[in-house]
């Protein structure tokens, strides 16, 4: 997948502009990376676009933070600017999208290390 079409993927299921797509990609895979380990967002990270990949390598490791999807929506927001349009949708658009880019068994990777409410969000849309 290349980086225009990931960003039009998460266009289309925010229902959100290009902009405002790029800006919460960048956001919620910055907040991914900080939510599982190092070597987690590293493997997504070379399977992604390249110019998303600097938003899930860490530049200095340090554990995984351990917080729920509504903090995660929370900081990912703030991370985007915190902008009015930011919503859960918003963040289930990057990861499902997320999911497409990377393959089913990458992605599984990851969704384990977060709480099961990650995977009921995405469920209900898949």
């Amino acid at each position: 997948m290349t980086y225009e079409e990931f960003i039009a993927k998460v266009s289309e299921r925010a229902g959100m502009s290009r902009e405002q797509a790029e800006v919460i990609s960048r956001a919620v895979l910055e907040t991914l990376a900080e939510r599982i380990s190092g070597g987690e967002a590293d493997d997504l990270a070379s399977l992604v676009p390249e110019p998303l990949r600097p938003s899930l390598q860490r530049s200095v490791r340090k554990p995984a933070l351990s917080f729920g999807l509504s903090a995660f929506v929370d900081r990912a927001r703030v991370r985007a600017g915190d902008p009015g349009w930011f919503t859960l949708d918003a963040v289930r658009a990057v990861l499902m999208t997320l999911r497409d880019a990377v393959g089913d068994k990458e992605f599984r990777d990851a969704l384990a290390q977060l709480p099961q409410e990650f995977e009921e969000i995405l469920r209900v849309t898949a």
